[in-house]
């Protein structure tokens, strides 16, 4: 049940990336999926966590033109998390 959910952060980060999708609706996408994940994977809710605070930080005290690059750097770290959990599950 996990993998599918880890997955869908590593696409909507993916689709994030590729700018068919906005900062608040990545945040919103990744807010939905908190609540799923398996709590052995706590660390990931926790850093879901850090990321939407992040995220909202990134949107509401940045000058528009700094919010995304911010964004991205900011997603790279989940993303690695997640990519490591989701090898751990297989």
């Amino acid at each position: 049940m996990s993998a599918p959910l880890l997955q869908s952060i590593l696409d909507t980060i993916d689709q994030f990336e590729r700018h068919e999708i906005g900062i608040a609706d990545t945040q919103l996408r990744l807010d939905a999926v908190q609540g799923a994940i398996d709590r052995r994977l706590s660390h990931i809710v926790g850093e879901l966590r850090l990321v939407s605070t992040d995220l909202e930080e990134i949107q509401f005290t940045m000058m528009t033109d700094d919010q995304e690059p911010a964004a991205s750097f900011r997603l790279d770290r989940l993303k690695e998390i997640v990519a490591v959990a989701l090898e751990d599950l297989e």
